[in-house]
């Protein structure tokens, strides 16, 4: 037990975790990408995440129509105002719009309109905006696309943040705001 015992204090006397992400730091390009991300500081996480390929919704491209700060097309007035302000925050946050998720229990390809990247704490958001509810076949369709979300664990208030309108009560700016920051602070 002794012996034992002396190990881990000599392991633990040479041991310096922050070493992991100096060496990774002078890996060539072509090397790091051999590197799984579940080994790398949170900050290192995010830069592959941010440059990692993924599948984005390519039907119904002629409802994108309006451009956000950074350039990309969404579909609606509503998607701008949410994609700008998690843009505001992107020393804290990175994003997907419409990118491909799926959901085993469903079997089914979702396609969030936000999937959000937490850089600092590594956790992982959708944001579903609803902006038909006044519509019966949208509002459907949408229950059953939550129910999914949540079948998968994918629980609203935690890992899925809905926003809602209709004709009468448009997106509340304010509620964006405070979710937003929620989501910085997680």
């Amino acid at each position: 037990m002794e012996k034992e015992l002396q190990a881990l204090k000599n392991f633990e006397k040479h041991y310096f975790p922050e070493k992991k992400t100096d060496i990774y730091r002078q890996l060539s390009p072509e090397r790091k990408s051999f590197v799984d991300a579940i080994y790398l500081p949170e900050e290192l996480r995010a830069e592959q995440w941010e440059k990692q390929q993924w599948k984005k919704y390519d039907k119904f491209t002629d409802g994108l129509r309006f451009e956000t700060d950074r350039g990309e097309i969404v579909r609606s007035k509503s998607e701008i105002i949410i994609a700008n302000m998690l843009n505001k925050k992107a020393d804290n946050l990175s994003y997907r719009y419409e990118a491909e998720l799926y959901l085993k229990k469903a079997n089914r390809i979702v396609h969030p309109d936000f999937t959000i990247l937490n850089k600092k704490s590594g956790k992982i958001y959708y944001w579903e905006h609803i902006g038909m509810l006044g519509d019966q076949i949208y509002s459907n369709d949408f229950v059953r696309k939550v129910n999914d979300y949540i079948e998968d664990g994918i629980i609203p208030g935690k890992q899925l943040i809905l926003t809602y309108e209709t004709k009468d009560e448009p997106l509340n700016i304010q509620v964006v705001k405070i979710l937003v920051e929620e989501i910085v602070k997680s």
